[in-house]
């Protein structure tokens, strides 16, 4: 059963301060289409640009701050991170469509500002879903999805967060399935690197491996590991996180 991701073990990492992103940037009008950046000290001609989706069940009470340390962490291993800030359930145009515009915006926003030699994109739990989608986007090479919710028919089933998943799509749900649900979207050119733990009591575990069976996309198995251990560096499940996103440099 896919529960609400509150006062769950290993979630240490929600509750540490991240550090300030090196510069804010807009890629749109509302004030939730931002993105933080964060760049090496040594920025490369044609650098390794990683796009970052947080999670929080595309609600509104949830924003990037979490990613903040994840990001940090990849920055400091030479690539140029932007995170992501969107419209989510709750405010106006967010849901969808307008989520996963704002998704594609700040993608092709970061590819324009960066004119990268390699994209990836890296996202957690709901921005796992995001970052699936965003496999077929321009320029995107590698998209690793960590505990993502990768079938909306599934997720709205087995009534995840409160029915979350028809807040998301609208009601009824069912028709915007084939559009919106990266299991029924198809295969993406990217790509594709699923991190999960098997003892994820937010998303479940098959979940990512069902996605990844069906797609023939890489499987990272974390045995023993809950929901959070993937977005936090002092895990001890970083290590894979962080080889799955520099492996893919060029």
């Amino acid at each position: 059963m896919i529960m609400v991701a509150t006062q769950l073990a290993g979630q240490e990492v929600l509750q540490r301060t991240p550090p300030k992103a090196d510069e804010r940037v807009t890629y749109g009008s509302d004030a939730n289409q931002f993105a933080d950046v964060r760049r090496p000290a040594k920025v490369s001609a044609r650098p390794h640009l990683v796009v970052m989706i947080h999670g929080g069940y595309w609600r509104a009470r949830y924003s990037l701050d979490h990613l903040g340390h994840a990001a940090a962490a990849l920055t400091a291993k030479g690539v140029v991170t932007y995170s992501l800030e969107y419209r989510r359930i709750g405010q106006p145009g967010g849901g969808w469509p307008g989520t996963w515009q704002d998704i594609q915006a700040g993608i092709a926003k970061a590819i324009r500002d960066v004119k990268p030699g390699r994209v990836t994109v890296i996202g957690h739990s709901a921005g796992g879903h995001l970052t699936l989608l965003a496999g077929n986007e321009p320029g995107v090479d590698h998209v690793v999805a960590l505990a993502p919710v990768a079938d909306l028919r599934r997720a709205w089933e087995m009534k995840a967060s409160n029915g979350v998943v028809g807040e998301l799509l609208g009601m009824p749900p069912e028709p915007k399935f084939a559009e919106a649900s990266p299991m029924e979207r198809g295969p993406v050119k990217a790509k594709v690197t699923i991190i999960h733990g098997t003892k994820d009591d937010v998303v479940p575990f098959d979940m990512g491996a069902a996605y990844a069976r069906k797609f023939k996309s890489r499987l990272i198995e974390l045995t023993g590991a809950g929901h959070f251990e993937v977005i936090d560096p002092l895990a001890k499940e970083w290590s894979q996180i962080e080889e799955a996103v520099l492996g893919s440099r060029p």
